[in-house]
């Protein structure tokens, strides 16, 4: 057995304090067996070796009395039958254990059901929960979790909740490679839909773009400031503008064409960036408006799609009216959005396809000289 330990502090995040997760467990615990019956929490049990059980029942520890207060006699005595502390806890078993219960349990209960426990379970709770997980439970949960109960729970999956897990599943990936299709408005016009290979490394940061198709087919790009200078990009253009590379500022036109963003602003991680931005200041002020649209396919896997509606000031300041977001919610990672103007107009799309986050990414594929690139 591993030796107790303290419960970790508090997390601050979005002016919200996220509890440790071993001091929510026994209230997400006692809501499922509240929710359960009898039968329901035998045939739980029945799915877990004896020895996950004994895992369980050791996390729980003195905990086990505050589940038992007040719970009703018969379910009470199946707890006893089933759970009983012996040891230590083993943060680490528990953790590998803790997300195959949590989908069994929210398969095992019926949708009603789900709904009352998720009811009982305050924002704080849910991310503490999520921020557990980690990549690897989460990946693990919503793989083995039945759709409509993954529907359930992220719809009952606060805001910044969702932005906080978005954030640590991009920070956990040092680079991907991916295929960007975009549409971006320019003035009043709705651009050509551009499909993009992209190259992308958050730490230093550096992205290599080359356009496959659209407009702008054959023209190539890279930042990369420890060789350019954090305000150059290199830039091959496609066609007869394209007769040589050229070094040029960041924020000039020709390193512009076709798109309303900078370089550095390419990639999952500036995308939620944007989002970010401007949650900080609509959310004090009660300004988002949440439509839950559920779960959906996208390049052939499931996404959950919601939609965020501000107010339609532009005054304000937002950078747009509404969002539609896509969420590879087993990966954790924002993968589309379409942005809609203050009148209600598709104004930019950005789609990531085919997104490798273990792609093997080295120095020469940010380096202008690499012979594969024509910059």
């Amino acid at each position: 057995m591993n030796a107790p330990s303290s419960p970790p502090p508090a997390i601050e995040c979005y002016g919200h304090t996220v509890p440790p997760f071993r001091t929510v467990f026994p209230k997400v615990f006692r809501a499922g067996i509240e929710a359960m019956t009898v039968d329901q929490i035998d045939a739980l049990a029945e799915t877990l070796s004896e020895a996950d059980r004994q895992c369980l029942a050791d996390y729980l520890g003195p905990a086990t009395a505050e589940v038992l207060d007040g719970l009703a006699e018969d379910k009470a005595s199946r707890l006893s039958t089933h759970y009983t502390a012996t040891g230590d806890p083993d943060e680490a078993a528990f953790r590998a254990l803790y997300p195959r219960v949590a989908a069994t349990t929210n398969n095992t209960l019926s949708l009603d059901q789900l709904a009352a426990v998720l009811a009982k379970l305050s924002g704080e709770d849910m991310a503490s929960q999520s921020f557990y997980f980690g990549d690897e439970g989460r990946q693990l949960a919503f793989t083995t979790m039945k759709p409509d109960r993954i529907t359930a729970t992220l719809d009952h999956t606060a805001d910044w909740v969702m932005l906080a897990s978005a954030k640590r599943a991009i920070e956990a990936i040092d680079g991907y490679t991916a295929t960007l299709e975009k549409e971006e408005r320019i003035g009043r016009k709705m651009q050509g839909k551009e499909i993009i290979a992209i190259k992308v490394r958050h730490e230093p940061f550096a992205v290599y773009m080359k356009w496959v198709a659209g407009p702008h087919k054959g023209r190539e790009i890279l930042y990369n400031a420890a060789l350019l200078g954090p305000d150059k990009v290199r830039v091959r253009e496609a066609g007869l503008l394209g007769v040589m590379p050229v070094t040029i500022a960041i924020d000039g036109v020709a390193a512009r064409r076709g798109t309303n963003h900078q370089v550095t602003e390419v990639g999952l991680k500036a995308l939620v960036e944007l989002i970010e931005k401007d949650f900080l200041k609509a959310a004090p002020q009660d300004h988002i408006q949440r439509n839950n649209h559920g779960i959906s396919e996208l390049d052939g896997k499931p996404v959950y799609r919601m939609e965020n509606v501000m107010p339609r000031d532009p005054k304000l300041g937002y950078f747009c009216y509404r969002i539609m977001h896509y969420t590879d919610f087993v990966r954790g990672l924002e993968v589309k959005v379409d942005v809609y103007d203050f009148d209600d107009r598709l104004t930019e799309s950005h789609h990531y396809r085919n997104i490798d986050t273990k792609a093997q990414l080295t120095e020469a594929d940010f380096d202008p000289k690499n012979k594969a690139y024509k910059l």
